[in-house]
């Protein structure tokens, strides 16, 4: 008997996260993300995309052709993302562009100004001291900043342990 967790708690706790990204980037709360809306979280932080290559992440998402992106729309494309990524080259690889991401700076550390100001960004409402823990909890070297590897735990964790001391810190 494995003592994992179950399919059905793993497919929960999946679906929670993909509503929860939905939400950041849905800033107004209308349940779709418009073009403005995705164009703003996409060039949040040092990557920035080019105005035609936001209508092609749009076009690439937005299947009805309504010019919004639904819940619908959003889930099935971040599950086909899911699928792609399968190898642990291309986890690594978004990890890293992840990381590129939230070092603003591009000093190779993330460090809590840094980390708040992305998640603002992307729609999260909270005091940057609720970050403290979070950071404490994978900065292994007490620097209070995370490098790579640090970062790579906290993001391809967001482990359900790391989660729950997120909530609890910042509700």
């Amino acid at each position: 008997m494995g003592t994992g967790r179950s399919k059905s708690a793993a497919s929960k706790e999946f679906e929670k996260d993909i509503k929860y990204m939905f939400q950041l980037f849905d800033k107004n709360g209308d349940k779709c993300i418009t073009l403005d809306e995705l164009g703003e979280i996409l060039n949040t932080g040092s990557v920035k995309m080019s105005d035609e290559e936001i209508k092609q992440a749009m076009s690439d998402i937005d299947k009805n052709g309504n010019g919004k992106i639904e819940y619908k729309e959003f889930r099935s494309y971040m599950l086909k993302q899911l699928r792609k990524s399968t190898t642990k080259e291309e986890v690594n690889d978004q990890i890293h562009q992840a990381f590129k991401l939230f070092d603003i700076d591009q000093n190779g550390y993330v460090d809590r100004n840094e980390l708040h100001e992305i998640l603002s960004a992307l729609g999260g409402d909270f005091d940057a001291d609720c970050l403290d823990p979070i950071i404490a909890y994978v900065d292994k070297n007490n620097d209070g900043r995370l490098d790579y590897e640090e970062f790579k735990t906290l993001w391809s964790g967001m482990q359900d342990d790391i989660k729950e001391k997120a909530r609890a810190a910042c509700d």
